[in-house]
């Protein structure tokens, strides 16, 4: 059981009469002001409640609480103050959600009575958490075992929009960041409900009919709905359900619109870069697309700024690289689409088709971090393609856009 307590205070004596009072009660960490208090929550936690003075030099409480909140939401807060006016208790509920709110002088037997319950929240909130992270992980684990076995394109690019959407969401310092992850991941199940044909000719390049184009995009309220049944996927459900819009409602939650934002420039350079390179995607996206603009230059920091197209032999191929181009047998026969980011388990299917008479043509065109590249390889120049800018592909771009 986590029993940690932080004492955050600018007065000395405060913190040592503190110390005393409680001493043996708790594992006990005292910092003395709130930059050391920050600090000292970031280096020695987690703590199962953090107590804070208000008024402070230079970092008052509600900042260290604030902080406190964002980079330690299970930690349970609680603010000290000799100024219990009822603006300063607001904006210090509001600004770090605050547990309970205490007057000082406190009694050091009342405040071990406030930390006793405190802690008992702590341990309700992780349990709380525990539980449901493991229902969400292991719903999230037969929908992706669904989707392998139904849909193996779509689940490999889903993995593949994932791996993006978890970078961009990290660079744009978005909370919950694991949230984008998901819904990236699981943009593709509503996919199921769509014909595998349709699917294929999407992303090939060739222009859609309207009635196919709407059936297209009813993929995504299809996903939505039955991801939106579970358990703190809510938020994850409706960026989904929203991420073909150009403009949303004034109440939708900023987080909702920032993922569907977020989805909407994924899917699109899911279904371009079906049939064009990455840069080629891209291109055709700025030219032809609105995207919001901070969203779609960290989308192409990622895209452009981490991945190297290389041809590598079966033997060098690791996890999560992603194939630019259909792996085919010697004789023609696709084996795995383009867009499918590579497993283990995906590799040694291939080392085994390679070594029986099936074979494997090689090298494989894949999209890769530089660090993956081996060792002794010598450097690759990318294959310069020329664009292909057919009326199908801009029509295209311009349909999703």
């Amino acid at each position: 059981m986590n029993d940690k307590v932080l004492l955050i205070d600018d007065d000395a004596n405060v913190l040592q009469a503190l110390r005393r009072g409680l001493h043996g009660k708790h594992k006990l960490f005292v910092a003395e002001g709130g930059k050391t208090g920050v600090e000292t929550l970031k280096q020695k936690g987690p703590f199962a409640v953090i107590v804070c003075d208000m008024q402070m030099p230079e970092l008052d409480g509600l900042e260290v609480l604030r902080i406190a909140r964002k980079i330690a939401p299970d930690t349970i807060r609680i603010m000290l103050t000799g100024n219990a006016d009822q603006k300063t208790a607001v904006n210090a509920v509001n600004a770090g959600a605050i547990f309970r709110f205490v007057n000082k002088p406190c009694p050091a037997e009342t405040l071990g009575e406030i930390l006793v319950d405190a802690i008992r929240q702590h341990q309700v909130l992780i349990s709380e958490r525990h539980l449901l992270s493991k229902t969400l992980t292991g719903a999230i684990a037969l929908i992706s075992e669904v989707m392998s076995l139904t849909n193996p394109s779509a689940f490999g690019r889903g993995n593949h929009l994932r791996l993006i959407a978890r970078h961009m969401a990290q660079k744009l310092q978005l909370d919950d960041a694991w949230q984008y992850e998901i819904a990236a991941m699981l943009s593709q199940f509503g996919c199921l409900g769509v014909p595998q044909e349709l699917i294929e000719k999407s992303r090939s390049g060739k222009l859609l009919s309207q009635a196919e184009e709407s059936l297209l995009q009813s993929q995504a309220d299809i996903g939505s709905k039955m991801i939106g049944n579970i358990p703190r996927l809510e938020t994850v459900a409706q960026m989904i359900s929203l991420q073909y819009r150009e403009s949303f409602d004034p109440a939708t939650p900023a987080c909702v619109v920032v993922g569907a934002q977020m989805l909407r420039i994924l899917g699109d350079y899911d279904l371009l870069s079906g049939s064009n390179s990455a840069a080629q995607a891209i291109d055709l996206m700025e030219r032809t697309g609105n995207y919001a603009p901070q969203v779609f230059q960290e989308f192409k920091n990622q895209v452009l700024g981490t991945l190297v197209v290389r041809a590598l032999q079966l033997r060098d191929l690791k996890e999560h690289m992603v194939l630019d181009e259909d792996v085919l047998t010697r004789n023609g026969e696709i084996l795995i689409r383009k867009g499918h980011e590579l497993t283990d388990t995906l590799i040694h299917r291939l080392k085994a088709f390679e070594y029986n008479a099936v074979g494997i043509r090689q090298p494989i065109r894949v999209q890769c971090k530089s660090s993956d590249l081996p060792d002794t390889m010598e450097d690759i120049k990318q294959e310069a393609v020329g664009y292909n800018e057919n009326p199908s592909h801009l029509e295209k771009a311009k349909a999703n856009a």
